[in-house]
């Protein structure tokens, strides 16, 4: 059982780990070269509850934007506003072994040599197995229309065990990778 359970961590870590794609979604009809100035739009609930985290994630986006050639001004100046938020769901994924995988793997040392024993008794299982996704959204609309002008978007790789620096960290580095993709091209 106890096989099962580094199985079950190993095909989490795989599938999971990382930063996955970014999906975006923009205005096909909008010159992006008009848009030049922003400022940040609050969220009523942009699903972070620690204001450290928030802040850290904030100027990682202003850096990134920065670097990129936009400004940040006050309201009445911004050609578009722009907004993050944090969206988790629960999903499911069906964990299987087959008879090609054996259900316990001991390795053991025989004079400094590792000899690795696969067992030959084997019963394919499916065991469900219920994670959080949690992805990470930044949006721009244009600050005269309140047009959504772009979207984007990827998996974060947070979970709720993660220190306050480390989530920060990884938000960040998302961030940033999802502003790659911007502005449309």
């Amino acid at each position: 059982m106890k096989s099962i359970h580094i199985i079950i961590v190993l095909m989490i870590t795989i599938c999971f780990g990382g930063c996955s794609s970014v999906t975006t979604e923009y205005d096909t009809t909008a010159d992006y070269n008009n848009y030049k100035k922003y400022c940040w739009m609050e969220e009523e609930n942009d699903g972070i509850g620690n204001e450290f985290i928030k802040y850290q994630l904030r100027s990682s986006i202003e850096n990134k934007l920065r670097s990129i050639g936009y400004t940040i001004t006050e309201p009445e100046k911004a050609d578009y506003l722009i907004g993050f938020k944090i969206r988790v769901r629960k999903e499911t994924m069906d964990l299987s072994s087959d008879s090609k995988y054996p259900e316990t793997i001991d390795a053991h040392s025989s004079y400094g040599n590792t000899i690795w024993d696969f067992s030959s008794s084997h019963t394919p299982t499916t065991i469900p197995v219920t994670y959080l996704c949690e992805n990470l959204y930044i949006k721009m609309y244009d600050a005269k229309t309140k047009k959504l002008l772009w979207r984007g978007y990827s998996e974060t790789g947070c979970s709720d065990d993660m220190s306050a620096e480390k989530k920060s960290a990884t938000l960040s580095e998302t961030a940033k990778f999802i502003l790659d993709n911007f502005p449309a091209k």
